[in-house]
């Protein structure tokens, strides 16, 4: 509707805009609802134990709880009775022996079923997420020892690449540089530890981690320098031809150099989208217009990848990058006037100066304000030092570390030497990168965890926001305040509690093995009894399954955590919930717990400051 908002400004130009948003929510429906054809392993009658000869078809995916493994369908069913068929399978290895790659070749008995949700409210939508993916089974087996598999004929020579780049980080750097070096060049983030994702997050820095706009960017500033440069050595270029122009055009070049060394994934589809847009926006004199540049580039991302609007990269990416444009635009005008007054007049580079701290405070506010409500939306929290995150830590990671990954890259197929050479070269970078990001992390009041906010909050934050970045006569002295006053208000946790009305609320969660029940009370007490536990560690109940449900119903705090006995199943899910919800008390029965999760859990609970109260009979 945004992009209808920022299009419709002639009755032609609102009727493609319409047509356009038919087609793409047709198209949606038919990810969400698809055809199955006959011989599609999701056609099966499922749950089912089926034989399956299929080719791994994309890099596997290492996980806490084991391996992933994209399949595409071959063959299902065994000896006479096989036959072809196709479709894909999302197959978890629990305990992986083997080596797996993508063009690998897989043939054994799976244990298939369709993905389903928990059915919890406030839970993620793993259904659509694998919708979106054109994945409509998953499969599983405890280990790969029964699973045939044969070497393929080879990766695409970009995904070599990819592999050999990975390769020499690995020889050449620390495991955890290594990773964010992987994450930042070829894409490849799934052996990033959980702790550093978590700093990351908290920092407010979490793009970086990603191959986004921020990279693509990056990548297309650095190719225009060096080739307007380049160009530039030539008198003939200078005389006959525009050269910035030609420097423009010619920046793409390196830009689909690093979009095909990272892959592609959704983020770097669309920020390559974008960068080509902007740059053919740039080579046509046509800057005034990128917010027209940035709706014609979600329509036609929605149009081409039906569902991605579901996706949170496609929101978050999409409203920096229109709080980016707002404030660099009111900045401007801001800039011209100010630039008019002669009592303000400074010295060339003090100017210069003031001009880029101006500029970057101004895109930081724009951007953590732009996202804010969405990320406390899907994650539950707000990272407050993100202006000052971004302030240190993209100069080291971005601006040092992602061109000399990039040189790296390049050299790896022609002198694989000199690439260690640049590994090591960027090692230090990247540890002082993640040094600082923990520092920061650490800061008090770095991210604030909040309930999540009600659709028509959200609803109500984004209009006001739009009435403001377009109220031209409001001053950036008084807009910036306003749209923080809208972010307070979108994220307040006690802005119209869902919970504490007066009467009894009790729900029962499916936690799969064991129990979990919420109860609030007439008074707004909160209690938690019990909180479910997986085997295998991998999935945490507490984090994925109690507390989404608690921030939904508004819930910031549980008053009471009951453990009615020391089973995993029981209080598997409980740890995370102490430790994010500021339990007042926890009870527990006579029985004493055993083993290294329930001393973890005591550990946490010990932390949390929790008045720990034993229940006897009577």
């Amino acid at each position: 509707s945004l992009a209808g908002v920022v299009l419709v400004r002639r009755a032609r130009v609102g009727a493609a805009v319409l047509l356009a948003f038919a087609v793409a929510l047709a198209r949606a429906d038919a990810v969400y609802r698809p055809w199955v054809a006959a011989d599609d392993v999701a056609a099966l009658e499922l749950p089912a134990h089926v034989a399956v000869a299929a080719e791994v078809v994309t890099e596997p995916e290492v996980r806490t709880g084991g391996l992933r493994l994209l399949l595409r369908v071959e063959r299902i069913g065994s000896g006479a009775a096989a036959r072809p068929a196709q479709g894909t399978i999302l197959l978890s290895i629990r305990n992986p022996g083997r080596a797996w790659a993508r063009g690998d070749r897989l043939a054994g008995t799976l244990r298939l079923r369709r993905p389903r949700n928990f059915g919890n409210p406030g839970e993620f939508d793993y259904e659509r997420h694998l919708a979106r993916r054109g994945i409509g089974v998953s499969g599983f087996a405890w280990d790969d020892a029964a699973l045939a598999r044969s070497a393929g004929d080879g990766a695409a020579p970009l995904a070599r690449w990819r592999a050999g780049v990975a390769q020499v980080f690995e020889a050449h750097a620390a495991p955890v540089e290594a990773a964010l070096l992987k994450a930042l060049v070829v894409g490849r983030s799934a052996d990033l530890p959980q702790a550093v994702r978590d700093r990351f997050a908290q920092a407010g820095v979490s793009h970086i981690l990603s191959i986004s706009g921020l990279h693509i960017g990056l990548v297309a500033a650095v190719g225009y320098g060096v080739f307007r440069w380049l160009l530039a050595r030539s008198e003939w270029l200078l005389l006959h031809l525009v050269v910035p122009r030609l420097a423009t055009a010619l920046a793409l070049v390196p830009v689909l150099l690093y979009a095909g060394i990272a892959g592609t994934n959704v983020a770097t589809v669309r920020s390559v989208v974008m960068a080509a847009l902007v740059l053919g926006a740039v080579l046509g004199s046509r800057q005034a217009n990128l917010p027209v540049i940035l709706a014609l580039a979600a329509l036609g991302i929605v149009i081409a990848d039906p569902g991605v609007t579901g996706e949170v990269g496609f929101q978050l990416s999409f409203a920096a990058v229109a709080g980016l444009l707002v404030a660099t635009q009111r900045l401007e005008r801001w800039w011209r006037v100010r630039a008019e007054d002669p009592l303000r007049q400074l010295r060339p580079w003090r100017e210069r100066l003031v001009r880029a701290a101006a500029a970057f405070a101004a895109v930081s506010v724009a951007a953590l304000l732009a996202t804010a409500p969405l990320v406390a939306w899907h994650f539950n929290f707000v990272s407050l030092a993100a202006p000052l995150a971004n302030l240190v830590v993209n100069p080291v990671l971005g601006t040092l570390v992602v061109p000399l990954g990039l040189l790296a890259a390049l050299l790896q197929p022609l002198a694989p030497e000199a690439a260690g050479w640049v590994t090591a070269l960027a090692a230090p970078l990247v540890r002082l990168g993640v040094w600082l990001v923990g520092q920061i992390a650490a800061l008090p009041f770095a991210s604030v965890r909040v309930a999540t906010p009600s659709a028509l909050q959200l609803g109500l934050f984004y209009a006001a926001a739009i009435a403001l970045a377009f109220a031209a006569r409001l001053k950036p002295r008084v807009a910036i305040p306003a749209w923080a006053a809208l972010l307070a208000v979108a994220v307040a946790p006690g802005v119209w509690p869902r919970h504490g009305d007066g009467a009894l609320r009790v729900t029962f969660l499916s936690v799969g093995q064991g129990d979990a029940a919420v109860a609030e009370l007439p008074d707004g007490t909160v209690m938690l009894v019990d909180g479910g536990g997986l085997a295998g560690g991998g999935f945490d109940v507490g984090e994925r399954l109690l507390a989404p449900f608690l921030w939904s119903r508004g819930i910031d705090r549980v008053d009471v955590l009951v453990v009615t006995h020391p089973q995993w199943d029981h209080y598997g899910g409980l740890g995370f919930v102490a430790a994010e919800f500021a339990p007042a008390e926890v009870w527990s029965g006579v029985a004493a717990g055993e083993g290294a999760g329930w001393e973890r859990f005591a550990a946490t609970v010990a932390r949390s400051g929790a008045r720990e109260v034993l229940v006897r009979s009577g």
